[in-house]
């Protein structure tokens, strides 16, 4: 099955770029331009990445990283931050919402592919040590018969 990654951004050409090299690579994309609308894609899509440019219309990208985070089914989800701003009280607010990484406009698309990856490769792993320390604390705590 291929990850699924959601783009939110409002610039059509750097929107179109990203879609067409992560497309090329094998992802299902969705792409779309506005906060709300990337709210609505989190629920219908369920990423397994997002790619977030803060400075998106209709509420902007800290109003999709938190109904990100609430989501139950999103909550883990790695997102990367891309923007050309630079105020880091805002970074550091969006910070505390577990942002996996920031990255200046304009990205390189191979960096940025390439860290995608590398979060893709290691959230299955996270989740998955999660489940053998879940199921040690069950076997460990099983009685002994005898």
């Amino acid at each position: 099955m291929r990850k699924k990654i959601l783009i939110v951004e409002d610039n059509e050409d750097v929107a179109l770029g990203l879609t067409v090299r992560f497309a090329g690579a094998g992802f299902e994309v969705r792409s779309v331009a506005t906060a709300v609308e990337g709210i609505k894609a989190i629920d219908l899509f369920e990423p397994d990445l997002v790619l977030l440019d803060l400075l998106v219309p209709e509420g902007g990208g800290y109003s999709v990283l938190k109904a990100l985070r609430h989501a139950p089914h999103t909550g883990r989800v790695p997102v990367i931050i891309m923007t050309g701003l630079d105020d880091k009280e805002y970074k550091d607010k969006i910070r505390s919402l577990g942002v996996n990484a920031f990255l200046e406009k304009p990205c390189d698309p191979e960096r940025l592919l390439a860290m995608s990856r590398d979060l893709l490769d290691i959230a299955p792993r996270i989740e998955e040590r999660i489940l053998v320390k879940t199921r040690a604390k069950r076997i460990s705590r099983a009685p002994v018969e005898g």
